[in-house]
């Protein structure tokens, strides 16, 4: 079994996941550095993307990647710049996208939970750490994709 409740989710209903693959340390850590100099957090996150690189789960969901494609919508860089044009604060690096958004706050060292009801975007729930934040978060709204109801963390 993984650490990371969404990849065991992965494992039992492969279907609903797709990702990208996997992305060498040095490019996703070269990515958030150069998009956000001193950027020290989320390493659970840094150890996801270099597993999967991102990508789509749960029918309407992505995993933004560090090496996305802007025309596919699921680069991590553009996303987060387009958002920020949108008045999502700076210190937030958004790194899911979908019915709901997930972000690393910066500042705090949390990963939140949020509802886009634009102009504003509404925190629903606060994790210290990625599974955390699937798991008794997203997850944990999506229950018709019959995954199973244990999700230990």
């Amino acid at each position: 079994m993984s650490r990371w409740t969404i990849l065991n989710d992965a494992r039992i209903q492969p279907v609903l996941f797709s990702w990208r693959g996997h992305v060498p340390r040095a490019s996703v850590v070269d990515v958030l550095e150069t998009y956000l100099p001193g950027f020290l957090g989320a390493p659970d996150l840094i150890d996801l993307w270099t597993v999967t690189g991102g990508g789509d789960f749960l029918e309407t969901e992505t995993l933004l990647s560090p090496v996305g494609d802007p025309a596919l919508g699921d680069a991590l860089v553009d996303t987060n710049e387009r958002y920020h044009l949108l008045g999502f604060p700076r210190s937030g690096l958004l790194f899911s996208t979908g019915t709901h958004l997930g972000a690393f706050d910066v500042e705090v060292g949390e990963y939140l939970l949020l509802r886009d009801a634009r102009p504003r975007f509404v925190v629903e729930g606060r994790y210290r750490s990625f599974d955390a934040w699937y798991a008794r978060g997203l997850r944990a709204l999506r229950a018709e994709w019959s995954l199973p109801q244990d999700a230990s963390v």
